[in-house]
């Protein structure tokens, strides 16, 4: 009876490994496949291709472009890895590299804005405003700067920032008594430039330490952005340290050793090596601050799955397109700016000559305003970026 009862049992195991057997390998075999060659065609069509054929590594390929003048291989793949016929993972990403034609971006700095504009946009490049205040009332209009600089390789259709003067009067606030970080802000997001001091205003009531003692350049209705702004602060002041590519925990001990505190604001990301450790730092090392302030402390933390932003411009409008992709949908979008009035919102768009796995949204304004822009996720990974958006439609 015992002999029987085992033999039962052992026929029960094997039948049931057999159907688990016959069950997953299949599925295994799902996850691997071999490669399409994709060499010889266009970027888009190789990434869709890829795609298509149930590659889903999409969102962590990695494209490379390499600069070519001849316009005729414009955007070609050339080569990729792992190579054609590999039999792999279809969650691996593929490196591919292609193409990229490129000429001398041209020079239109102490250029006006719409020459300027005009000029790079016959290039083939698309164009970012990024408004840069002065006091000189004839440079309104004029490009100071440019990025890339001029005579740099840059392919079409790359976007080329320029930096334009604007002559624009503000109100200058009234920042007497405010706490020395809150008028730096203050000053800073009306347009004009910090200049505090924190010697000769010494005080034993450490009620007013951090305190605005004195605003040397006094408060106006209509004064030119740009304009330096002078006041002196009461303190006992610390100086922000160097924490930066500091791990975490010993940028917290480094402030602690300067009676200040800390804000942490996490950036997500794909590189492991940046888990932990400290991306940046405001107000920015070697400023002068009121003890007991906590500063803002960008932290990265590592995800294998980071929201990815990328902006370019609409062909026909000139407007700023943002495209957003990895992570996990839904995205929440929160545009936040110091422009009333503004109204920014974000029109979704279709591309034509962009992968179809990104959302792409029109960035919309009743007027011109530098924004910054947190795209959230379901798992509550953020990106953020801070844009120039012109005034359109």
């Amino acid at each position: 009876m015992l002999r029987h009862s085992v033999w039962q049992n052992l026929r029960r195991l094997v039948a049931v490994l057999c159907l688990l057997s016959a069950y997953s390998a299949p599925a295994a075999a799902q996850l691997y496949k071999p490669l399409m060659n994709v060499v010889g065609m266009p970027l888009t069509e190789a990434t869709d291709a890829l795609w298509d054929n149930g590659f889903r590594g999409g969102n962590k390929n990695i494209l490379t472009g390499v600069p070519t003048t001849d316009s005729s291989l414009a955007n070609i793949v050339f080569a990729q890895q792992p190579a054609a016929g590999s039999v792999v993972p279809v969650y691996v990403p593929v490196v591919l590299r292609y193409h990229a034609h490129s000429a001398p971006v041209p020079s239109v700095v102490g250029k006006a804005e719409a020459e300027a504009m005009t000029i790079l946009s016959k290039a083939g490049y698309a164009v970012e405003v990024a408004p840069i205040y002065s006091i000189e009332s004839q440079k309104n209009g004029v490009v100071k700067k440019q990025v890339p600089a001029a005579g740099s390789p840059l392919s079409a259709k790359e976007i080329v920032t320029i930096q334009v003067i604007r002559y624009e009067l503000a109100p200058l606030p009234n920042i007497a008594g405010l706490p020395a970080v809150k008028a730096q802000e203050t000053i800073e997001n009306a347009g004009f430039i910090n200049a505090p001091t924190y010697s000769g205003q010494s005080t034993t009531d450490s009620k007013l330490f951090g305190l605005v003692a004195k605003q040397m350049t006094p408060p106006a209705a209509a004064v030119p952005k740009g304009t330096i702004v002078y006041y002196a602060v009461y303190g006992e002041m610390a100086t922000i340290p160097n924490i930066i590519k500091s791990p975490y925990t010993a940028a917290i001990t480094k402030l602690a050793t300067q009676k200040l505190g800390h804000k942490p604001k996490y950036y997500f990301t794909s590189l492991k090596e940046a888990d932990g450790i400290v991306l940046g730092v405001k107000p920015e090392v070697g400023t002068k601050v009121p003890t007991s302030t906590a500063p803002l402390v960008v932290v990265g933390k590592y995800t294998s799955n980071p929201v990815v932003l990328r902006f370019t411009k609409d062909k026909k409008t000139g407007a700023l397109v943002m495209g957003i992709t990895g992570g996990t949908k839904p995205y929440k979008i929160l545009y936040k700016h110091d422009q009333p009035g503004a109204e920014i919102k974000g029109v979704p768009v279709t591309i034509a000559d962009k992968p179809s796995e990104i959302l792409w949204f029109r960035l919309e304004s009743k007027m011109d305003v530098v924004a910054t822009i947190t795209v959230t996720d379901a798992a509550d990974i953020s990106a953020e970026r801070k844009v120039p958006i012109v005034k359109n439609p």
